[in-house]
């Protein structure tokens, strides 16, 4: 139940987003595919900024980072993007 909590308070990954979304299918949250889609825009899960930057970070890239690391942590602790993409 841990996992769902932290999708729920915006502090997940995309892997424990989904693990929520099975889990409100399976208990009867949510009905089908549009239940799915309503139970997401009503707000009841989702990834705030640092949430997923900071998981991102830990899980991909290795870093002493988490969830919960603040923003102005997030960016000392990565490296900055200096071009855009094309």
């Amino acid at each position: 139940m841990g996992l769902a909590k932290k999708a729920i308070w915006g502090k997940g990954t995309p892997e424990r987003c989904q693990i929520t979304l099975q889990l409100a299918l399976r208990y009867g949250l949510a009905a089908d595919v549009q239940a799915v889609r309503k139970y997401c825009e009503d707000g009841k899960i989702g990834l705030d900024c640092n949430g997923f930057v900071g998981a991102y970070m830990r899980d991909v890239l290795g870093k002493n980072v988490d969830h919960n690391t603040p923003v102005d942590s997030l960016l000392t602790t990565g490296r900055p993007i200096t071009a855009s993409a094309t």
